[in-house]
């Protein structure tokens, strides 16, 4: 058994509409299981504080926000405890322009495991590309039991097209999560899941339509472990120190 991509939900629905600053509520995938990996991506078209107005029962990690080409970007996320007391809300300090956040779920090999943070994200801003669009991201080296979220970021309605990248996949995805509410905004997301320690490869994907913008974007990866173990990094970090290496 392997890690799985489970579930997504966002607000608004690909091509919709809804303006800052919430709360916003995210339905979350039906039945979702205790263990099961939640990542909630916001975007803001400006600069703007993201917080967590309703944390639905969860204990939500936030990452450092990522800002560029007029898009203000967060990554919240947590390890499902099973159960929801309400549908999580979500929100921006103020201010009227585009709001999207998408929700997505992926599942552990048991319930018991837990999530840590493998690799931090990272930002890979990226200037307007040239005919095809093609934006790529950069790789990375994981752990083994890992899930490596992709994202992109433009401060217009691009739809996305060609994935390119060995390994990288976007089933269960929409292709894009555009919002059309004033001066408009995109994001579009792909995931790598890895059992072994290796390498994530580049991955790329291309503007469809309104090409030519630039953004921003990055990588994150997290990891399964078990409840006791922590990551196998830091624990080959204290066996070379408690042997004086």
């Amino acid at each position: 058994m392997a890690i799985a991509f489970f579930g997504v939900a966002s607000a608004p629905a690909d091509n919709g509409a809804q303006a800052g600053p919430g709360p916003i509520t995210i339905t979350p995938p039906a039945s979702m299981l205790a263990g099961d990996l939640c990542i909630v991506v916001g975007q803001y078209r400006g600069a703007e504080v993201f917080s967590v107005a309703n944390a639905g029962g969860q204990t939500w990690n936030t990452l450092a926000e990522r800002n560029a080409t007029n898009q203000d970007t967060v990554v919240h996320w947590c390890r499902f405890n099973g159960t929801w007391s309400a549908n999580p809300t979500f929100q921006v300090g103020s201010g009227t322009a585009a709001l999207t956040y998408v929700m997505i779920v992926f599942r552990p090999t048991s319930t018991s495991k837990v999530w840590a943070i493998d690799v931090a994200q990272d930002e890979q801003d990226f200037a307007a590309p040239s005919t095809p669009f093609l934006v790529l991201l950069t790789g990375r080296s994981v752990s083994a039991n890992t899930v490596t979220l992709a994202s992109w970021f433009t401060a217009d309605d691009n739809t996305w097209g060609t994935l390119v990248g060995v390994g990288w996949d976007k089933t269960g995805l929409s292709a894009q999560y555009r919002n059309t509410t004033g001066q408009d905004q995109s994001q579009t997301h792909a995931y790598h899941i890895d059992s072994v320690l290796g390498s994530v490869p580049n991955v790329s994907q291309n503007q469809a339509t309104l090409g030519g913008d630039a953004g921003t974007g990055g990588l994150i990866t997290w990891q399964e472990q078990d409840p006791t173990t922590g990551h196998p990094r830091a624990a080959s970090l204290q066996q070379r120190l408690m042997a004086g290496a």
